[in-house]
């Protein structure tokens, strides 16, 4: 108990100057926080209230003559001063709405009226007791939100200092593979493979097969590197390393991740063994084992990338780089498996967070390439979508879009499953203009075996768009019949307010208070200043909650703003 200490620090708080925003019951009860075990009341004793009560006033009217409040609105009701009647009125209605604080302001400013009977201020000190006791759960609930939201931020700053790392190991890639390309180009050309091409498209001899290899694959031309090193190149002659290691770079880049698989796979296995010496970076072997493992991550085949750092290993095991990547890839398998696990279960939050631990090892991955992650943020958007994180969920769901439309070597189903599952996020966010927008970009990807199965899914969300949005004219709604804009809007105002389930069972000025402070709450979290995800969104919310509060408010007849 600190009620000692309270009064002890009393005389330090009456030279201090307070924030002109706060007049003196805001002053009062953030000092008595601040010095005393205020959130753990249900501790004291009826003299302790007594003498918490008795500072508090006294503070209160100190700090009201010395810094008188610069917004006298916190006093006043409808444009009034308050009565002590209204004071209580209005802070039980904040109490009952859950802001605690509120209502023991109103209380305390009530308390300082003059001219009132013994038996109200009994009553009010009671409603203050009441207010200091709810102020523990009031600022758990707040500590709680903003510690989230502290880890959402600093979750955002790591997610950024990843995608650093990534864009710093593709710089490293991209000059192994920079020095590979010079290697192709300095190649001994006195002895070109010659090859033409007969009626059937089978090589046969007669133009430099080698330049042309060389330059399609040097200009990024991976179409007609595929088509060289598959269906023309000649018949009998054996593939080098360079040229599976093209094969397998010119697949992973159209978005064939199989294909690239077994070209690296091919290669790693013809150039494994112990006469050739240590795995070394910038060996085509080596840069077959990043490729190939990339691409098994990619398709989910997680036991074959660990095959192929084995496979290194097994002839040299002494390499420090690959072991490292080994042993990382394998901690990083087992904890994305561990997260799909309790995902599949139902244990949303455990698997979110065994998720962000993945994401935070596969910085130090090789095969960290921004689709691979994309995989991954992918489980995640769909387990905070789950949850109703709808935010996070939305944010995380864009990236992977983003990501892979930006990506040459993604694959039309790896984009189609990323428009897909963002839709369904988007349904159930009632963000139906871009869950039909989502769709209908995944019906464009889709084969022909999905899309009746979109088809469905569109239809779905275009009916619940027309419902959500109104607008629509029919035989009922029209201007005939007193409806000139058509249908009216179907939503549900409370959901979008974020308020009880059963709060419509208690209409009158409790409701009404739910509402106007809900609608502050999601206001300041929507504002386009302070929000920080989409924009957009936070347009579409805050446009949204100002139309539910406006009829809710006309519904349950409200009073005042």
């Amino acid at each position: 108990m600190r009620m000692i200490q309270l009064q002890e620090t009393e005389n330090v708080f009456m030279a201090s100057l307070m924030p002109s925003s706060e007049d003196g019951a805001i002053s009062a009860l953030r000092f008595a926080e601040n010095y005393s075990d205020l959130t753990n009341s249900n501790q004291y004793t009826s003299e302790d209230f007594e003498t918490l009560t008795d500072i508090l006033i006294k503070i209160q009217e100190f700090v009201n003559e010395k810094h008188p409040p610069s917004s006298p609105s916190l006093s006043f009701c409808k444009g009034k001063k308050c009565t002590a009647a209204k004071l209580l009125k209005r802070g039980m209605e904040s109490g009952t709405a859950g802001f605690y604080d509120e209502q023991a302001h109103d209380c305390l400013r009530a308390l300082t009226k003059k001219g009132l009977e013994h038996a109200f201020v009994n009553k009010l000190e009671l409603k203050l007791k009441s207010a200091v006791n709810g102020l523990n759960s009031q600022r758990r609930a707040e500590l709680k939100e903003r510690e989230e939201e502290e880890i959402a931020n600093r979750r955002r700053e790591e997610e950024a200092d990843s995608l650093e790392l990534v864009a710093t190991r593709k710089l490293a890639d991209n000059l192994d593979w920079e020095n590979f390309e010079n290697k192709l180009a300095g190649m001994n050309m006195n002895e070109p493979i010659e090859v033409v091409i007969d009626a059937n498209g089978v090589g046969t001899g007669n133009v430099n097969f080698h330049n042309a290899l060389t330059a399609s694959f040097i200009s990024k031309n991976y179409t007609e590197t595929i088509d060289l090193l598959t269906t023309r190149f000649p018949k009998g002659e054996k593939k080098t390393d360079a040229l599976w290691l093209m094969q397998a770079k010119a697949f992973s880049e159209v978005g064939d991740f199989n294909q690239a698989l077994h070209a690296s796979g091919v290669l790693i296995q013809n150039s494994a063994s112990h006469s050739r010496g240590g795995w070394q970076r910038g060996e085509e072997r080596l840069m077959a084992v990043t490729l190939g493992a990339n691409a098994a991550m990619v398709l989910g085949k997680s036991e074959i990338a660990v095959k192929y750092y084995q496979a290194v290993l097994k002839y040299d095991p002494d390499n420090k780089l690959v072991m490292t990547q080994y042993k990382l890839l394998k901690k990083v398998i087992k904890i994305i498996a561990e997260a799909e696990k309790e995902i599949t279960k139902g244990y949303n939050k455990k698997g979110i967070e065994l998720i962000y631990d993945a994401l935070s090892k596969i910085k130090g991955l090789d095969v960290d390439s921004l689709l691979f992650r994309s995989v991954v943020i992918l489980m995640l958007g769909r387990a905070e979508s789950s949850m109703n994180k709808h935010e996070e969920a939305i944010e995380h769901l864009d990236f992977v879009v983003q990501t892979r439309e930006n990506e040459k070597s993604c694959s039309q189903k790896l984009l189609m499953e990323a428009f897909g599952f963002r839709a369904e996020a988007n349904v159930l966010d009632d963000s139906y203009d871009d869950a039909v927008s989502d769709f209908r970009s995944a019906m464009e990807l889709a084969p022909d075996d999905v899309k009746r199965d979109m088809q469905m899914k569109l239809n779905e969300a275009s009916q619940k768009r027309d419902r959500w949005n109104g607008g629509q004219k029919d035989h009922y709604y029209n201007e005939h019949r007193g409806f000139p804009d058509g249908r009216p809007p179907e939503r549900d105002n409370i959901k979008i307010l974020d308020l009880p389930v059963n709060l419509a069972e208690h209409p009158g000025e409790v409701a009404c208070s739910w509402v106007r402070k809900s609608y502050k709450k999601l206001a300041r979290k929507y504002h386009p200043d302070k929000y920080k995800g989409s924009q957009k969104r936070a347009s579409r919310k805050f446009d949204e909650i100002a139309a539910a509060k406006k009829l809710l408010e006309e519904e349950w007849k409200c009073k005042g703003k």
